[in-house]
Parts: structure tokens; sequence; C-alpha cells
């Protein structure tokens, strides 16, 4: 079954813009939704438009939610696939983001397996990480479906 994107960028647009401080959840679900199709390309929903909504999205990540693990990750990781997404002053800012991840939460494997430099594993060690991330990937981060999807095919071709 395809997902709306359109549909649900829009039921979260309104739960992330009538709250004070918006939930991460629907930050993450909302900002991963609109890389993805920013990333992929779309055919439905201008992209100004959600360019606009991945920048106020990273500026309210940073003010409510500078030191939660499941955003740092997603950011690091967006930047990391597509900096040209993000007006930064660096190129390694997502590795920057991928590390504080990982650093605040050592045991998801998700969060390790995006830093295979850091961890220095053999390929046996590697392939064993992604089984696991792959057996119990909503474990490791949000059980979103657009998201769950997006990692196990990624996770698979590493």
């Amino acid at each position: 079954m395809r997902i709306d994107y359109t549909k649900e960028i829009q039921e979260l647009q309104t739960e992330i813009k009538e709250a004070k401080s918006p939930d991460s959840a629907a930050l993450i679900k909302q900002t991963f939704i609109i890389w993805y199709l920013l990333v992929e390309g779309n055919t439905d929903i201008e992209e100004d438009y959600l360019q606009q909504l991945l920048n106020r999205n990273m500026v309210l990540i940073n003010k409510f939610y500078s030191k939660k693990p499941e955003l740092l990750f997603l950011q690091g990781w967006m930047i990391k696939i597509s900096p040209w997404h993000f007006n930064l002053e660096s190129d390694d800012i997502g590795d920057k983001y991928l590390k504080l991840a990982y650093k605040y939460n050592p045991d998801n494997l998700l969060f390790k397996w995006a830093l295979p430099e850091e961890s220095h594993m053999t390929k046996t060690d590697a392939e064993r990480l992604e089984a696991s991330i792959l057996e119990n990937l909503n474990k490791f981060y949000i059980n979103y479906r657009p998201i769950q999807e997006y990692f196990q095919n990624v996770v698979g071709r590493k």
C-alpha cells in the first residue's frame, strides 16, 4: 500500500504547528518525510515549500531537542547523505551529530552502524550488526513505516 506523503506531512504539520513544544516523534516523522521527498524527488509537493519546512524543523529540533539522540541521529544522517539541503559552515557537521547520538546512546546498534569508521569492526562483525539491526529495527529507532522501510533497505545495502 502506497504511503500518502502529502497527507502525512499535513497531519504532522498541524500537530507541530499547534504545540508550544512540538512532540519529538512528530518532528522525526515529518522531518524524515520532507527530507526523503527532497532527496528522492516528488511530483506532489512544491520543493521550495518542503525546503522551508525542513529548515523550520531543523530550527525546532535544535531549539527543543538539541540533546535527544533520536533527533541528533536523524539530523546527522540527513546532513551526511545530502548536505546541500542544509546551509552549513562545515562538511563534517553530519558526522558530529551522529557521534553525539551514539555518545548519548551507545547501546543503539543503528547509531553504531552509522559510524563504521569509529567502531573499527571486522566485516563479519559488521554483518552481524546489520543482521541484528534488521531483525529488531523498531527497537533501535522510531517505529514509523517510512523510516523503517528506508533503513531496512539502507542497512541491508551498506
